[in-house]
């Protein structure tokens, strides 16, 4: 039985404001995948860092069904994670992509004694209202409805309300969300 405690911890996140796409040239009906991104970032989990690339999920449909141009490791990337692109939650979908270096990385697999987790977030965004929320496949764990497929666990939402995600401003805008480090007591505010 998977408790709470056993959950990838989120440490820090940050992703920077989106950027316009591609649009595809006259007389084509595909671009590239890798100009499709909405937004791109990083996150620390577990004190591992990874990079962040959020895209709509109707983009990630058309790279798996063909429409959209890419490398098959940006396929294979993406096509890790059918349960939540089944789910269409919000409107933007990012894998955790570990760093490898190379410039498409692999997808990120977080164990702990317990349970393994293909972590992943979705981002919905209304003017300066910000949501996202911090998901994980649990591959240790087979859904009910299709044993072959893991139980998508949800793990923590992140908004723009007060005491959550801030935006930090600068050349590029961006929203940046640091875990609250507890606050120690001193020897002289405990006595």
């Amino acid at each position: 039985m998977n408790q709470i405690s056993n959950l990838p911890e989120l440490e820090y996140f940050c992703i920077w404001a989106d950027t316009p796409k591609t649009e595809p040239k006259r007389g084509r009906k595909s671009v590239s995948f890798s100009d499709r991104y909405a937004f791109t970032g990083n996150a620390i989990i577990d004190g591992g860092t990874y990079r962040l690339q959020f895209v709509e999920h109707k983009d990630v449909t058309k790279l798996l069904n063909g429409v959209h141009k890419s490398r098959a490791s940006h396929v294979r990337l993406y096509s890790l994670y059918p349960e939540a692109h089944l789910a269409q939650e919000r409107t933007y979908f990012s894998p955790v992509i570990a760093k490898t270096g190379g410039r498409i990385g692999e997808p990120a697999a977080i164990s702990d004694d317990h349970c393994t987790w293909f972590p992943y977030f979705v981002l919905s965004r209304n003017g300066l209202l910000i949501e996202i929320d911090f998901k994980g496949i649990n591959i240790s764990k087979p859904s009910e409805e299709d044993p072959q497929l893991g139980t998508i666990e949800h793990i923590q939402t992140l908004t723009t309300r007060r005491g959550e995600i801030i935006m930090v401003p600068g050349n590029h805008m961006r929203w940046v969300w640091r875990r609250p480090v507890p606050k120690v007591a001193t020897t002289a505010e405990a006595a």
